[in-house]
């Protein structure tokens, strides 16, 4: 029989490392508030396949009078909105220009260089276990890109795509998991149909890249919570 201290301790560890936010300690993109854009970057013929269901409310018409050809393009851009809205994170995400298209022709690759998150929207997962990818791409501790991928099964209806590709669009940008909020893209136990950031991937996104750095001045602990740093 397991001693019930035990369980208790297990209780309280899983219970830590499931809320707060939890940033990985693997590396960080070199951004600043002076160089702050990263750029997504995906193949446009993947782009075109759409969603076979618009389930998004009323009060939030993202694809309203938008074609199906679009219809991608426009909630990938709706996550990105957000993100790059965040009050005192200096964060902007930006698709990287298509080919042939007006914004290329001013276009600067070198600006993209070290900057870009590849997606891929036919994403096939090893074992078919994995409806999504956010793999980071390091040299040293920087990291210089990252692989996103969503399997062409989330297509089925625009909130699943959403969460699925806001979700590993997270783990790209440097967040890991946390279970205790419902109303994120990181937890597992997010309830269907959401579409929205939750409080701790914007405070975990403000801490990452912080418009002033004392903005960043919290330490996450363990995935507790968050305390002041000791240059506070």
């Amino acid at each position: 029989m397991i001693h019930p201290l035990k369980i208790f301790l297990v209780l309280v560890i899983l219970g830590a490392l499931s809320v707060g936010f939890r940033p990985t300690n693997k590396g960080r993109w070199d951004l600043s508030p002076e160089n702050p854009t990263l750029y997504l970057r995906v193949d446009p013929e993947q782009l075109i396949k759409g969603v076979a269901e618009d389930d998004y409310p009323l009060d939030h018409p993202v694809l309203s009078g938008v074609p199906k050809e679009d219809q991608l393009r426009a909630i990938m851009a709706e996550v990105m909105r957000e993100i790059s809205s965040i009050p005192y994170s200096y964060l902007r995400l930006e698709f990287y220009p298509l080919p042939g298209s007006e914004e290329e022709e001013t276009f600067d690759p070198a600006a993209a260089e070290n900057r870009t998150i590849d997606v891929d929207l036919d994403y096939v997962s090893e074992g078919g276990s994995s409806t999504g990818l956010g793999e980071l791409i390091l040299d040293g501790t920087t990291q210089v890109g990252c692989r996103l991928g969503v399997v062409p099964s989330e297509r089925k209806s625009a909130t699943s795509f959403q969460w699925i590709f806001g979700h590993e669009l997270m783990h790209c940008l440097g967040l890991m998991h946390h279970h205790a909020d419902t109303d994120c893209y990181l937890s597992y136990a997010s309830r269907p149909g959401h579409y929205r950031l939750g409080i701790d991937e914007k405070q975990a996104l403000i801490y990452l890249y912080p418009a002033k750095l004392e903005y960043g001045n919290e330490t996450p602990t363990l995935g507790l919570a968050c305390q002041p740093s000791s240059s506070s």
